[in-house]
């Protein structure tokens, strides 16, 4: 039982901070986050294959533009690394942690998945408050999609990523940036190019790691051996995650 409380302790450290976060600086509008945590994984003694075939894409897709350095000494020490996963489903988080767990031998991830709570700059107070009181070594962070549906000034939105970058890097632990997906044949597609391009300057600029999600999703839409429909993609970005992370730390 012990193996199963520490993971659920996180779970529930990280619920709090969010419901905090939420109490001091939502609007009335934010959906509440709902954080849960993963099964504890068996140890895995044999590494797992890289991306599968139906998912693959050129090498610089799976490249981050920065280092994941907390995570990385974690690993080599043998001690697990506790994630916070934002704006999740329900079985994404579980699935990130077996398939990480299956690409690094020995390691151990404890995952807690939450909910968004709107547009960068709130999602940004829920990390500063998670950051703060649950201390985690790495937030995986998928943004940009709600801010562009909702025309968000970009260079507020670039203002939120790089404040939270800063309360980050002050806490000691890692930030991965995800970008939107694409999402051909939709009338609204066109409208996550400004911020992509944003997410990727700071990328660069702050050598923050950011996960190319647009561009990798864009490939097996348009220029992949063999395309795949948006609904057979889903299960290629969590794979493609959990492949950039274990080739930055291994």
């Amino acid at each position: 039982m012990a193996a199963i409380a520490k993971p659920l302790l996180f779970a529930g450290l990280v619920a709090g901070a969010v419901a905090a976060a939420l109490a001091l600086g939502g609007n009335g509008a934010a959906k509440a986050p709902a954080p849960s945590v993963a099964q504890p994984a068996i140890a895995q003694t044999v590494a797992a294959p890289a991306v599968g075939s139906a998912c693959q894409v050129p090498d610089q897709f799976l490249r981050l533009t920065g280092g994941l350095d907390r995570t990385e000494t974690l690993i080599t020490d043998r001690r697990p690394v506790r994630v916070v996963m934002m704006d999740a489903s329900a079985t994404a988080h579980r699935v990130l942690e077996a398939a990480l767990e299956r690409r690094i031998p020995g390691a151990r991830f404890e995952i807690a998945a939450v909910s968004s709570a709107g547009l960068a700059v709130e999602d940004g107070q829920s990390i500063r408050r998670i950051l703060q009181q649950v201390k985690p070594d790495l937030v995986v962070w998928p943004v940009g999609v709600r801010d562009a549906l909702a025309s968000s000034d970009v260079g507020a939105f670039g203002d939120a990523l790089d404040a939270t970058l800063a309360w980050s890097e002050a806490a000691g632990a890692d930030l991965l940036l995800v970008d939107p997906p694409f999402v051909p044949r939709v009338q609204h597609e066109s409208l996550y190019a400004p911020y992509v391009s944003e997410i990727a300057a700071i990328g660069q600029e702050e050598q923050v790691p950011v996960l190319r999600r647009y561009a990798a999703m864009r490939y097996l839409s348009e220029d992949a051996p063999r395309i795949l429909s948006v609904a057979d993609q889903r299960p290629c970005a969590l794979d493609l995650m959990a492949e950039a992370i274990s080739r930055v730390v291994r």
